[in-house]
């Protein structure tokens, strides 16, 4: 059924348990619409309610992509980090001219938001160019990356300046504490060791996602493989089922004799709807 736009969908299914439940008799019994848009994604059902389905793959696959985002995060932290003394004589020259550590910290951020929306543009360019490979390579067209929806630039715009805080706030806030006194006087590596200590941390933290998607790839794989390949108890190969249709369940005897009869068959049984 097309709901009006009035129509609120939990309202609805407390209008049809409540017609259910005095149409049976039974207070325990509900009945609810799906919205049409979850009968793919969210089709697994657990006491009457909607417990998941494919939309937990899809939730794997995002959980995946965060994970190599991280990596990618830190691998920024780790290269800007490692450059800071480099940095360190520019960020003195600038605070001894005037520079205030706002105005330091908003050119970092903005350095780092420039080259993510450098990646982010070039990621989307090839995510695009490759969507006709993937789907022949399922033989399907169904993922579509339609760049006219404004929702998809929205969500993208935002993974963008989120990876652009995440990985620029640790580096601007770190290069734009010199003091540019010891800096300029060359005792940077004495006075600021924390950045030594964090990029270690960081290393370490990206080789345990890594280490921990390996693993799970692995296990994944051969998870597929078992069920791909496991004994069924049975031959699949020249083994066919046809419907019983008609009468043709009550002369079933009949017909096995005569498929028996023509060498059609080496074997031929039933199986009732409950098996």
């Amino acid at each position: 059924m097309e709901l009006t736009p009035q129509v609120q969908l939990s309202a609805l299914n407390a209008k049809l348990t409540r017609l259910q439940q005095q149409k049976a008799g039974d207070k325990h019994e509900e009945i609810f619409a799906l919205p049409l848009e979850d009968v793919w994604l969210r089709n697994t059902f657990k006491n009457g309610k909607s417990v998941g389905g494919r939309i937990d793959m899809l939730k794997l696959t995002g959980a995946l992509g965060l994970f190599v985002l991280l990596i990618a995060c830190i691998n920024f932290m780790n290269m800007a980090t490692a450059r800071s003394e480099r940095r360190s004589r520019e960020v003195g020259v600038r605070k001894t001219l005037g520079a205030s550590r706002p105005q330091l910290i908003f050119q970092f951020l903005s350095e780092a938001g420039l080259q993510t929306l450098f990646a982010l543009f070039i990621g989307t360019l090839l995510a695009k160019m490759s969507l006709p490979l993937l789907n022949g390579f399922l033989s399907k067209n169904t993922i579509v990356f339609d760049l006219s929806s404004g929702r998809i630039w929205l969500g993208l715009l935002g993974m963008g300046l989120f990876t652009a805080l995440i990985a620029g706030s640790y580096p601007a806030f770190f290069l734009s504490r010199f003091q540019p006194v010891l800096v300029l006087k060359g005792l940077f590596t004495r006075h600021y060791k924390g950045g030594s200590l964090l990029r270690k941390s960081l290393v370490t933290f990206q080789f345990m996602i890594t280490i921990f998607l390996i693993i799970s790839t692995i296990v994944l794989l051969r998870q597929d493989s078992y069920i791909q390949n496991r004994p069924i108890g049975y031959d699949q190969d020249n083994l066919i089922e046809i419907p019983a249709r008609g009468d043709m369940a009550a002369t079933f005897p009949l017909v096995k004799a005569e498929l028996e009869k023509l060498g059609t068959a080496t074997v031929a049984d039933k199986k009732s709807a409950a098996n």
